[in-house]
């Protein structure tokens, strides 16, 4: 009988680069604690921005579309923010359960980004954003890979468990060939004694 490749989470394949000291499922949790602390700083940043410096300055305008489109600007960018959180959350939920559907949503916001930093540095010509995009670009990169690691370990699991299946009909098929028949054990041969 064939052995099946055994997963284990040390294997070399499942190793971040450049330090190769931890595995992907690691590299997610660190992402997805960066991920909801910048979130949360961002988070800070704009009660404090709204409640200090929003206010004095939609004092001193004057038009009333202006005023309009702070208050818009505003609520999109708490909007954005919540989905934020509510990702990086997800993210950490994810790895911790080792869920690949909750990891998805980190992918596909992290993609979104790094459309929108490539598309406004295309446009503008300012490669300020070169270092967020790779870190955009590395973190979906170590989710996508930990995505793999485990949808490697559940197939891994499938398979032992299939294979325990086979193993056990087989025993089962073999106990049933070794143990005699009912109808074998009822027709006992008779030996027909002598009367002397």
């Amino acid at each position: 009988m064939d052995m099946l490749p055994v997963y284990s989470e040390n294997d070399p394949k499942y190793k971040c680069f450049p330090c190769v000291c931890i595995n992907y499922k690691i590299g997610a949790l660190i992402v997805a604690g960066v991920e909801l602390v910048k979130a949360l700083v961002f988070c800070v940043a704009v009660v404090v921005y709204v409640n200090f410096y929003g206010q004095q300055e939609m004092q001193h305008s004057t038009s009333a579309d202006l005023k309009t489109t702070e208050i818009v600007l505003t609520i999109l960018v708490i909007v954005i923010l919540f989905q934020s959180v509510l990702v990086a959350i997800c993210l950490l939920f994810g790895v911790i359960r080792q869920n690949v559907f909750l990891l998805t949503p980190y992918m596909i916001k992290t993609g979104v980004v790094i459309l929108v930093v490539v598309s406004d540095a295309l446009m503008s010509g300012n490669r300020d954003f070169l270092v967020i995009l790779l870190w955009e670009s590395y973190s979906v990169y170590i989710v996508y890979r930990c995505r793999s690691m485990f949808l490697d370990k559940k197939a891994s699991w499938q398979r032992c468990e299939q294979e325990a299946r086979i193993t056990l009909a087989t025993q089962d098929f073999r106990l049933a060939e070794l143990e005699p028949d009912e109808d074998e054990r009822n027709h006992e041969v008779h030996i027909p004694q002598q009367e002397t």
